[in-house]
């Protein structure tokens, strides 16, 4: 059984199995084939190996090389599609995805949002987790396998593009990245289909604050660079100097990647020449209980990030003025 997506043009992504969609078609096929459309390499793919059964007949041949029969039995074989039709809700397609995806281990949402999402956000989202700039000021501590840090590169940019008064009222973390990826998969399309424009239709006129890639790209590698600057090997942590190294904290991560890629050149030297006080004020902060909720325990509440926002915001505001 396999599940794609169809769009409103026929056209059909694969929800669950283009792995093993892939491998078939490079064992019968060949990639050397699928490169050059080169007769002579058609079914001089991989060979077999570890077959469960037939292995000691099978086992290192690759598709031209086993009987004729056999070649005809694999070729004659009819696939299973479970086609997820146009219009279905984007909170559908997820929860299909993961009841789906239960064979080995649980996808994490971003890996699902990945799968489900592919395009510019993808794109994106690969380059900046690949970025010198983010991989030093996290001091390369967000690790790469499940996506851990593409999915917490995607917060700090929903709330660049969307600022976080657009932020769900109802905490709906998940929803927030998800359509974050969509808006920024529509950027270089010319032409969107009917769901596309009803989409963006949904969306408040003021949702988007930015839909340029590349800015949103030197906003955030200009994040990176200052906070390395100012916070050192404490950057998006609650610790601080002379404490213990915490690990990265999103809640974080997610407001100063968004508030120091905001400033003007003149606005950070100031932060610069005052960054003694300022260190010592966020300190207090770090060690506000109430603060720490909104960052932690509480993080994902609309009521948390407005609180984060503005507190860290308010704080900036007092040091970066001449």
């Amino acid at each position: 059984m396999f599940y794609v997506s169809s769009d409103e043009n026929g056209v059909f992504y694969v929800v669950d199995g283009l792995q093993r969609l892939s491998t078939i078609r490079s064992f019968v096929l060949g990639d050397q084939y699928l490169k050059t459309k080169e007769v002579k390499y058609k079914g001089n793919g991989f060979k077999l190996s570890n077959l469960e059964f037939w292995g000691k007949q099978y086992n290192d041949l690759t598709f031209n090389e086993l009987p004729v029969n056999i070649q005809n039995r694999i070729q004659e074989t009819g696939f299973t599609f479970t086609i997820i039709n146009p219009g279905t809700p984007e909170e559908v397609k997820r929860n299909i995805f993961k009841r789906i995806n239960t064979g080995g281990e649980p996808l994490t949402p971003q890996e699902i949002r990945h799968a489900l999402y592919i395009g510019e956000s993808t794109k994106l989202l690969l380059k900046l987790s690949q970025s010198n700039l983010f991989l030093e000021a996290t001091d390369y501590s967000v690790k790469s396998n499940r996506m851990m840090d593409r999915e917490i590169i995607l917060r700090c940019l929903a709330f660049t593009v969307r600022g976080y008064q657009n932020y769900p009222k109802n905490h709906d973390m998940d929803t927030f990245l998800s359509d974050t990826m969509r808006i920024l998969n529509l950027k270089n399309k010319v032409i969107l289909n009917s769901s596309e424009k009803k989409f963006l239709e949904s969306l408040n006129n003021d949702s988007i604050i930015i839909f340029d890639l590349d800015k949103i790209s030197q906003r955030f590698n200009l994040a990176m660079k200052r906070s390395k600057e100012i916070f050192g090997e404490h950057s998006f942590r609650k610790s601080y100097p002379g404490k213990r190294r915490t690990p990265i904290n999103k809640g974080l991560f997610e407001v100063w990647g968004n508030l120091l890629g905001r400033l003007s050149d003149e606005q950070f030297l100031n932060l610069k020449i005052n960054k003694s006080p300022f260190i010592a004020k966020h300190t207090e902060l770090l060690n506000d209980e109430n603060f720490i909720i909104v960052i932690s325990r509480d993080s994902q509440k609309f009521s948390s990030v407005k609180t984060r926002y503005e507190k860290l915001n308010e704080l900036l505001n007092q040091f970066i003025n001449a």
